[in-house]
């Protein structure tokens, strides 16, 4: 009897360590594929402009090929632009070659970044055109490509920057806070934006828990370099506000549709307990005005609109002060902020 189970042991430890090493060789496998991606990405683009918002995204306001660009540093400079060239930062995510030197490839982000955008592009099609088939994976998809456009910007990436001019200023006791930019203390860029990717999964988990609302509006919407909007019912700019802690977020998915995600607290306390996913609200013109401003004062430096639209030209934005959003202080109704009461 003995003998027979050392036998069956040392036949389960050979088909584990056979499985094991069967595991192993598929990771390597699909490592190594991964990197051909990144290499053959890399040999095919010279990495100058890239986009900082998704190009699936930003096509989804196009026109006979063509959106409008409004750029809020020079704002007579409004004009159509291919979504292939609209919104483009040089090397922007291209990482330096100090880090591409231990054989990871410079467009490793972008590439990992258009990966993100197929998926969430294909959810927001599904939402926008079947709402009744719209999935929890469909949702998952989605709510990580919100993430990833959270994550990615501008605004992330300056207070990185800031964080880490503090932080090393502190650490080594050197006070008070410089404000000169070009004695601040920097990271590099696509290393900052990098870093932040790998929140994007945690941050993801905490949009699908929110209470997610598809507005209906008029065909007037428009959208920016910085389209995830974090909205504060507080004036109490002292409290700190993030993804986590806003009262809702806006993410417009096309120029008559914008997702709303209540904080889990506000939903208990206000909203209905919808029976499906997504519960849709129709809004009218001049809420949806108020949406736009507040697109608009989100912006970093560019607004997107379709061609034949000119809405951007007849709002009037307030100078923002950080990175939130305060619902009164931009004179919105209630009735975006709590459609179900």
């Amino acid at each position: 009897m003995a003998s027979k189970r050392r036998k069956r042991r040392k036949s389960e430890q050979r088909q584990y360590s056979n499985g094991h090493k069967n595991i192993k060789k598929r990771n390597e496998e699909e490592l190594n594929e991964l990197y051909e991606t990144w290499t053959v990405e890399a040999q095919k683009s010279k990495a100058k402009g890239q986009h900082i918002t998704a190009e699936s995204y930003l096509r989804r306001w196009e026109e006979n090929g063509l959106i409008r660009v409004t750029d809020l540093t020079k704002p007579s400079n409004s004009k159509p632009v291919s979504p292939k060239y609209a919104g483009k930062i040089n090397n922007f995510y291209t990482l330096p070659e100090r880090i591409t030197a231990t054989g990871i490839p410079p467009l490793m982000i972008e590439t990992l970044l258009s990966k993100t955008e197929r998926i969430g592009n294909t959810a927001i099609s599904v939402l926008l055109d079947k709402p009744a088939s719209f999935t929890p994976t469909h949702q998952t998809a989605l709510a990580q490509f919100i993430a990833v456009q959270y994550l990615r910007g501008v605004r992330p990436r300056k207070l990185h920057q800031e964080i880490a001019d503090l932080t090393i200023r502190i650490a080594i006791g050197k006070l008070p806070i410089i404000h000169d930019e070009d004695r601040k203390i920097r990271i590099n860029g696509p290393i900052s934006t990098a870093l932040s990717m790998q929140l994007a999964e945690e941050c993801a988990a905490h949009l699908r828990d929110r209470a997610w609302v598809l507005y209906e509006t008029p065909a007037t919407l428009i959208t920016c370099d910085e389209p995830v909007i974090l909205v504060k019912e507080d004036k109490d700019s002292r409290q700190a506000v993030g993804l986590y802690t806003a009262d809702l977020i806006l993410f417009p998915l096309s120029p008559c549709r914008c997702l709303a995600l209540y904080h889990p607290d506000l939903a208990k306390e206000h909203v209905h307990k919808p029976s499906k996913l997504v519960s849709i609200v129709p809004l009218d013109e001049i809420i949806t005005v108020d949406l736009c401003r507040l697109i608009g004062q989100n912006a970093e430096r560019w607004l997107y609109e379709r061609p034949s639209k000119k809405v951007t030209a007849n709002l009037k934005f307030k100078p923002r002060q950080g990175p939130i959003v305060h619902v009164e202080n931009m004179g919105i109704t209630k009735q975006l902020l709590l459609p179900f009461v």
